[in-house]
């Protein structure tokens, strides 16, 4: 079935979003199905049980993962000065499981998001660039078992393991895969804090419908091992070499949490393509502190133009300085930004700026909190 027949019987945005957050609402607070969500303490500690009631039966196999809504501006600008984009764009992301026990050692994952393609999770509101569109996609379905302690096997569609690297050197945000994945969490025992294999299919990147891309359970394009490592007080490091399309690639990541008076954290990322061709290189480093509330990012980042096919969007391949941020505003609501530019653009660059401004809603958090004791 075509991918666009199956979104429209999935129903739009709002009506798909506004069943499964009724539902989660259920699940949360039966004994508070009659308060009004927007009357809910915005301070409530997400975490906190109602004093009254008790959980649904549905709770012992349904568990709500994530539940937000977003609201973006973006502006991107080209090298010649002219305007690519100018538009708003909506975001809704959920994600739970069900549980097979009441322990979720056995689950099935499931993932619905906006955005069309293998690197978006945005869709266009119709104001300003674009035509308005309100689809959402079962871009995420895998099963999980945990048989054995510190041990996770999972198979389907996923996100991309990424260690401490980030979207600029590996993969968009938004992206899926098809794979088997073994996930080893036993430091004692193997030196590693982390070890992640991953065996599977990178492919599809316009048809994000899980169901539309059954093929790619039959196909093997893609191969990862990543390891993740606690090194000193407060550095993580990964290393993770991959093979994509026959083409090997070697990260490295590294985040330092120093909490100091300039900086509270620093991350490092370098990586190449080390067959299939020259040794395309993409590196960035990038500082963080909180201040008043206020978390401030500044960064660089240079990803070589065959390197970075697949990597986040917002950066692609060239020079760039950025910056982002973000702050909690009231009713589980949050603001954030980004803005990059490009350093010495080639004239045929089409991300020349960019700029985006966000607001989210917390949906999940706001349900938990409903019924909690004030």
């Amino acid at each position: 079935m075509h991918c666009t027949q199956v979104s429209h019987r999935l129903g739009t945005t709002g009506a798909l979003a506004g069943a499964m957050i009724a539902l989660v609402a259920h699940l949360l607070a039966p004994s508070a199905v009659a308060q009004d969500v927007m009357t809910a303490r915005p301070d409530t500690p997400a975490a906190q049980a109602p004093d009254t009631g008790t959980p649904h039966a549905l709770a012992r196999w349904l568990d709500a993962q994530a539940v937000t809504v977003a609201g973006r501006y973006d502006y991107i600008g080209d090298a010649q000065d002219r305007t690519v984009q100018n538009r708003t764009q909506t975001q809704v992301q959920i994600r739970g499981r069900m549980k097979f026990d009441a322990a979720g050692n056995y689950s099935v994952h499931a993932g619905l998001f906006t955005g069309n393609t293998f690197s978006s999770g945005w869709n266009s509101t119709g104001l300003g660039t674009g035509a308005g569109t309100a689809k959402m996609y079962l871009k995420q379905l895998f099963v999980s078992a945990d048989p054995w302690s510190g041990i996770e096997l999972r198979y389907g569609s996923m996100d991309a393991a990424r260690g401490q690297s980030t979207e600029i050197t590996t993969y968009d945000n938004d992206a899926y895969l098809t794979a088997g994945r073994l996930s080893i969490r036993r430091p004692p025992e193997i030196f590693f804090d982390h070890i992640t294999v991953t065996v599977g299919y990178v492919g599809y990147l316009d048809t994000p419908f899980v169901f539309d891309r059954t093929g790619a359970f039959s196909r093997h394009n893609y191969s990862q091992v990543l390891a993740s490592k606690h090194v000193l007080s407060g550095l993580t490091f990964s290393t993770d070499y991959s093979v994509i399309s026959g083409d090997g690639m070697l990260r490295e990541g590294a985040t330092w949490r120093l909490e100091q008076p300039l900086v509270d954290t620093l991350v490092g990322e370098y990586g190449v393509r080390i067959r299939g061709g020259s040794h395309q290189t993409a590196f960035a480093f990038s500082a963080e502190k909180r201040v008043a509330g206020v978390t401030v990012l500044a960064g660089y980042a240079n990803v070589d133009p065959v390197f970075g096919i697949l990597n986040g969007d917002p950066f692609g391949s060239g020079n760039r300085l950025f910056t982002s941020g973000s702050f909690s505003l009231p009713g589980d609501l949050g603001a954030s930004w980004f803005v990059q530019k490009q350093i010495s653009p080639p004239v045929t660059s089409s991300n020349d700026a960019r700029i985006d401004l966000v607001l989210t809603w917390n949906v999940l958090k706001r349900l938990k909190g409903v019924g909690a004791t004030p």
